[in-house]
């Protein structure tokens, strides 16, 4: 059985993320408290479909308690049932207190960011 999830464990979820895990969750995220299906969550990304990775992140993300899913039946020559993904209202409250948490820490409510470099640029000027 996983943990409950609360503003520390939200913490220590998200800030170990790579920016794409946190996109796809942004994506579910933004979806409000509606079912998204996968196809509807790949166009959000600007994708034809979402790759295994993608698929994923999405379970590692309903495993601990961060996105809910669901399945539904589907009359379809390709599939029987198709996936959706939700933030649930509760977890999307969770992560506004999360932002406020951060902010009070002096942290950044937003994944490490580093500033743009160009190695090209670096390497042709020289030690």
């Amino acid at each position: 059985e996983r943990e409950p999830l609360d503003v520390k464990r939200f913490d220590d979820i998200v800030t170990g993320l790579t920016e794409h895990r946190i996109r796809i969750l942004e994506t579910v995220y933004s979806f409000e408290n509606h079912w998204a299906s996968r196809q509807q969550l790949a166009r959000a990304l600007r994708r034809n479909r979402l790759t295994p990775y993608d698929i994923r992140a999405l379970t590692t993300f309903v495993e601990a308690g961060v996105i809910e899913s669901t399945t539904r039946p589907i009359a379809s020559p390709i599939t029987d049932i198709v996936h959706l993904y939700r933030v649930p209202d509760s977890v999307a409250a969770l992560i506004q207190e999360w932002v406020e948490w951060r902010k009070q820490r002096g942290s950044r409510p937003v994944m490490r960011t580093r500033q743009p470099i160009n190695l090209w640029e670096e390497m042709k000027q020289g030690v």
